[in-house]
């Protein structure tokens, strides 16, 4: 269409999953606490926490695993319609 004309694509528009192949630029950490680290320390956490919490967080969890089902069912839905031109 004549609206495209002045539109610049990159040389790889075409090219399925090319951004997979990009590695991303590195960024420097904080330097506070290491992925890692923060890792195991939320494991440790979570391990020694007791049953009541966990099954309080598990019921959080459904819920809100809910709501995102039906949210993501709503966007489908909102997506599938075609706007009348």
């Amino acid at each position: 269409p004549s609206r495209y004309s002045d539109l610049i694509l990159p040389y790889d528009w075409h090219i399925p999953g090319k951004t997979k192949r990009r590695k991303r630029l590195h960024r420097k950490s904080h330097g506070k606490i290491g992925f890692h680290e923060l890792n195991e320390r939320i494991s440790k956490a979570w391990s020694l926490a007791d049953k009541e919490v966990k099954e309080y967080c598990q019921k959080l969890s459904d819920i809100e695993a809910v709501k995102y089902k039906k949210d993501r069912k709503k966007a489908k839905r909102h997506s599938r319609k075609v706007p009348s031109s």
